[in-house]
């Protein structure tokens, strides 16, 4: 599969921009020093996902531990939303029917459920409501912005399991779905999907990440 998969956060991009000015560079130079292209030291910096190894290069050179500018997957707990659900719960007005239909099939047994509609609509709301009624703990898996522009999903797993279960992951892709599989069936928590579409072309996964997303739904 693609290794785009990281990207900096917020407030990694902020000490990476530092560490710039600290070592006297600009991009053209980093770029140059790392010999990656341009448009990949760009899009480090823009907060978008680029390659493991040129991730953590670009980091090493600026004298950072890539580990702690890392946009980490972000795991919501009931007690985490509850801070905000008061002031919130006009947005939701009107959404009980669809919050039934999510609880009927649950307990029909349904593991993996698609909420499908047009963009704008409140799926993610929806979603999240539904995990903090059931008190149920979330990790956020963003698939991409574009088919284009793919997150990898070994690089999600991985970073899950080494900051949510503090698990070393493995490097075999299988033997690390096995892995991330055990921590799932340890714990009561969901995984939120956005923008699975981006991974599907006519209805089917892209070739380089399908095995990848069938094993992910298989291990869900």
């Amino acid at each position: 599969m693609t290794k785009r998969g990281l990207q900096a956060s917020t407030e990694g991009i902020a000490k990476a921009n530092q560490a710039l000015i600290r070592n006297s560079l600009n991009k053209t130079a980093l770029a140059r020093d790392l010999g990656l292209s341009r448009a990949t030291v760009t899009n480090f910096f823009r907060i978008i996902p680029i390659e493991r190894l040129n991730f953590e290069e670009i980091c090493k050179r600026l004298g950072l531990n890539w580990q702690e500018i890392v946009d980490i997957p972000v795991c919501k707990s009931q007690t985490e939303e509850h801070q905000n659900s008061t002031s919130k719960n006009s947005d939701f007005v009107g959404r009980e029917d669809a919050i039934a239909d999510l609880d009927e099939l649950v307990n029909k047994g349904a593991k993996v459920i698609l909420i499908h509609s047009e963009g704008g609509i409140g799926k993610t709301t929806l979603a999240t409501k539904w995990f903090e009624l059931q008190g149920l703990e979330y990790l956020d898996l963003r698939v991409g912005t574009t088919p284009q522009n793919l997150n990898s999903l070994e690089d999600w797993v991985s970073v899950t399991l080494r900051y949510h279960f503090k698990e070393n992951p493995e490097q075999d892709f299988m033997t690390l779905m096995e892995q991330f599989k055990s921590k799932l069936q340890e714990h009561r928590i969901g995984v939120l999907i956005h923008h699975l579409e981006f991974a599907l072309i006519n209805g089917e996964f892209i070739k380089s990440h399908n095995s990848n997303y069938i094993e992910l739904l298989t291990v869900l």
